[in-house]
């Protein structure tokens, strides 16, 4: 949906010679609006453009498809219709499951997603008409998790900013429980420092990750170059995710990782603390004619920026309550 000519002034979305890209236009779309239909079924048009690509003399009839967002969702789409030829999936940024944690996180809405979302405008009609997890979002999550039907294994990429980097994980698990026999075991996941929209890169916010800068291309590279090409092993770890202390990549046989130990921080008069005292409270005035800005995190917005943030540009107002720990040791 993102205009297929965008792709011809950057070229090929991942630095190699060793494979044909076909990139199209979804139905009713761009270079596609000729064919456009009032109900299009996207996923069934993935699956005939994929056996289309493998009649073609320079297809060895192996084909992968990767993208983020909404060309991760069309992956997906594809997928469930188990196309003979399709051998993998990159899908980056986008779950399978469309759950009502998505819009309303924590049971709260994210007013910044959903408005951007406003060039869909029955989108955000339908997350406002129906705030509660209720028999609407029932009904969405049922008619979308198709997880059953996929039969070829996915690697999984999401960043710790995008803005819902929750959902993509529960896809992975769903998938190591739910999808075809054949691959529940082949399913990988990869978790970077990255935004929605510039996973892979260097800079990030505020800051610049050189430890995660283009490892979602090279981990895309690697799994295409095993299931498309025969080359190598299938011996990558099932998670790879990037610990933001260290500034590198730690490995996992599932999510979470069996070794993690939780815990709990406090607000006290002294800091943060990992023991409740109950001692205090702490009070400030909020004017909703002067709201604090979101300033990074998770969002999705066409005006704030995402990604981590030095948020000491914040201390000077007198609406913010800030609280420190000492050095943590791990």
């Amino acid at each position: 949906p993102y205009n297929k000519n965008r792709y011809r002034i950057g070229g090929p979305p991942l630095n190699t010679e060793d494979y044909a890209f076909v990139i199209m236009d979804w139905r009713g779309k761009h270079g596609s609006q000729h064919a456009a239909e009032p109900y299009p079924r996207y996923g069934v048009d993935g699956a005939i453009a994929v056996e289309w690509i493998a009649e073609q003399e320079w297809c060895n009839e192996r084909i992968g498809t990767y993208g983020g967002s909404a060309l991760a969702q069309i992956q997906w789409l594809t997928a469930k219709e188990q196309p003979e030829h399709l051998a993998c999936v990159v899908p980056i940024n986008h779950a399978l499951i469309t759950h009502y944690q998505k819009y309303y996180h924590g049971g709260v809405k994210r007013l910044e997603y959903v408005e951007t979302l406003a060039g869909f405008p029955w989108i955000p009609y339908l997350i406002h008409r129906f705030p509660y997890q209720g028999r609407f979002w029932q009904f969405i999550e049922q008619s979308t998790n198709y997880t059953e039907n996929i039969a070829v294994p996915a690697l999984v990429i999401t960043g710790w900013w995008d803005m819902t980097p929750d959902e993509s994980i529960v896809t992975f698990n769903e998938l190591r429980e739910e999808s075809a026999d054949s691959v529940r075991d082949k399913h990988k996941m990869l978790i970077g420092p990255w935004t929605h929209s510039s996973v892979g890169l260097l800079h990030q916010g505020d800051y610049t990750y050189p430890a995660a800068a283009g490892e979602a291309g090279r981990a895309a590279v690697r799994f295409f170059s095993h299931y498309l090409r025969g080359i190598g092993e299938d011996n990558e770890p099932a998670v790879r995710y990037f610990e933001l202390g260290p500034d590198s990549f730690t490995t996992a046989e599932e999510w979470p990782p069996e070794d993690i130990e939780q815990f709990e921080l406090y607000l006290t008069a002294d800091g943060l603390s990992l023991e409740q005292d109950g001692s205090g409270i702490d009070i400030f005035s909020y004017d909703p004619r002067n709201p604090v800005l979101t300033d990074g995190g998770r969002v999705f917005s066409h005006f704030l920026r995402p990604g981590p943030r030095d948020l000491n540009r914040l201390n000077f107002r007198p609406d913010v309550l800030r609280y420190e720990t000492l050095p943590l040791d791990n």
